[in-house]
């Protein structure tokens, strides 16, 4: 009969724990079965505090990433906001003293950023204080145009659109230890549109792009040449031409020296400053325009998002190149279909991306972000997927509720039972996690509660319990480490996963 009545005590309180495990996943947002994260994968992150596309984003020295103008389809924009990979979160910063969209933006070798805009204005950000200065003017309005870093420090600015219908050959260069611009050798053929990538050895490849006149505004010439950028002399001279011609390119230098130069129906070629020779690899098999392109810290090429304009709907696809196989390999898709969006490289190999348009509805000015991860983190790594309820099958009928929270924080809750009286008792704790484990030093007993009508706010007490040391092999598994001031004594639980809210993955 004893054994029995164990035994029933036993199921009574699992129901009892089932029971509140189902209130509060569904106040969290319902239950779904618990899975382990694939690997690579997008997550949404914090939004921007005001939507918008043509903006720039640049990595900072420290990390943080500096989003600025931009256009809402109404207004310019003059705002910047800073994102924190390590909190996920972004914050206003001072606004731009003149607006931008479509501009350009440096990290010049001091930490500064260079914001270039088509009104002959430029722009210095200081991290360190987060605010904006106006530095030197350009010599020519110019829309279009390229900004490349040189090895020296300066920055390169070549061609463009000159707002009068006419395509630039002009170059100026912005030196920051004066604040000021200079003239440097022309193009040989006036361009914009096009792309310009620092090579190794210290020069600029420019490549595809248009030229337009007043003769052929509506029909601008595709250009099917490339030109190099002498640093040392600033003179341009031609080099051999791409095997194709490319509107509005992407571009970007690859680990093993050379450059890829990609389309808007997927073609892809290499150039080797060794040889001076292009190369056509293996087509990205999509059709896309408006697309991000961002270096990874590896040395491949990350392609997101863009649009079709044969079928006129935008692409979550996302693709990454390989510049040593000349090879894509077709990756997790974005979150949300964009274009027009920003792509930035983090410190830590992962991409965020920014903005944009999202649909055919000119309306849809996305203020959303998200992160692309291309390699899973240890699996034990503690991440607001391992919120929901956990329980030792050996102890079961009591149990823990777990909430990741911002800021690297981390809540437990554990149902258990006084080890005197028998009775259900709560322990609860807010604390702090780092990698697979999570620590929470202030662990307290609520007591003295009423129920119902004869509640008194003040007749609750914090009781000291004691600490709890999490450690987690993966997503699903782990041990709470326990040591009480309160008589529970000292002591390990296995933990198992029972429940996960929806939305959430083991990879969120």
């Amino acid at each position: 009969m004893l054994a029995r009545d164990a035994v029933v005590r036993t199921m009574t309180m699992q129901r009892r724990f089932a029971q509140f495990v189902l209130l509060f996943e569904l106040m969290l947002g319902g239950i779904t079965p618990a899975f382990s994260a694939d690997s690579p994968s997008w997550t949404a992150v914090a939004p921007l505090a005001t939507a918008r596309y043509g903006h720039s984003a640049t990595r900072l020295a420290d990390g943080r990433v500096l989003v600025a103008g931009g256009t809402t389809l109404c207004c310019v924009l003059s705002s910047a906001e800073i994102f924190d990979p390590a909190t996920r979160t972004w914050h206003r910063t001072q606004d731009m003293p003149v607006g931008y969209a479509g501009h350009a933006a440096v990290l010049l070798h001091d930490g500064r950023v260079l914001v270039i805009g088509a009104d002959q204005q430029a722009e210095l950000f200081d991290p360190r204080t987060e605010t904006w200065n106006l530095t030197g003017r350009l010599h020519a309005r110019r829309f279009g145009f390229t900004a490349t870093l040189l090895t020296s420090g300066k920055v390169l600015v070549s061609g463009g659109d000159g707002g009068d219908a006419s395509t630039l050959s002009a170059a100026e260069l912005y030196d920051p230890a004066t604040g000021t611009w200079s003239l440097t050798g022309n193009l040989v053929e006036a361009r914009e549109a096009h792309t310009a990538t620092l090579m190794p050895d210290g020069n600029v490849l420019v490549a595809g792009g248009v030229q337009a006149n007043a003769a052929n505004i509506e029909l601008p010439l595709e250009l099917h040449t490339a030109e190099i950028y002498d640093a040392a002399s600033g003179q341009w001279r031609l080099t051999t031409p791409p095997n194709r011609q490319y509107l509005m390119p992407g571009a970007a230098a690859l680990r093993n020296g050379h450059v890829v130069i990609l389309g808007d129906v997927g073609d892809t070629e290499q150039y080797d400053p060794a040889t001076a020779t292009w190369t056509i690899t293996a087509t990205r098999n999509v059709a896309v325009q408006q697309y991000a392109v961002t270096p990874l810290p590896d040395g491949r090429v990350l392609v997101a998002g863009g649009y079709d304009s044969r079928t006129t709907t935008f692409d979550a696809g996302t693709a990454i190149y390989d510049g040593d196989s000349g090879t894509w390999t077709v990756t997790a898709p974005l979150i949300t279909p964009r274009r027009q969006a920003t792509a930035t490289a983090l410190a830590n190999g992962d991409v965020l991306v920014v903005g944009g348009l999202g649909s055919n509805d000119q309306g849809a000015v996305l203020a959303s972000a998200e992160i692309y991860s291309s390699a899973s983190a240890p699996a034990g790594t503690i991440g607001p997927g391992f919120t929901g309820s956990w329980y030792d099958p050996a102890h079961s009928g009591q149990g823990l509720m777990i909430e990741v929270l911002p800021g690297n924080r981390f809540l437990a809750a554990w149902l258990a039972f006084d080890p005197a009286a028998g009775r259900q008792a709560w322990f609860t704790g807010v604390g702090t996690y780092s990698g697979d484990t999570a620590t929470i030093d202030n662990v307290a007993l609520p007591t003295g509660g009423r129920w119902g009508s004869d509640f008194d706010s003040a007749s609750p007490m914090l009781v000291p319990w004691g600490t709890l040391r999490f450690t987690f092999t993966d997503c699903n598994h782990g041990r709470v480490d326990f040591t009480s001031v309160a008589g529970y004594g000292t002591g390990s639980m296995n933990l198992t996963r029972l429940t996960q809210p929806a939305g959430l993955s083991c990879g969120s």
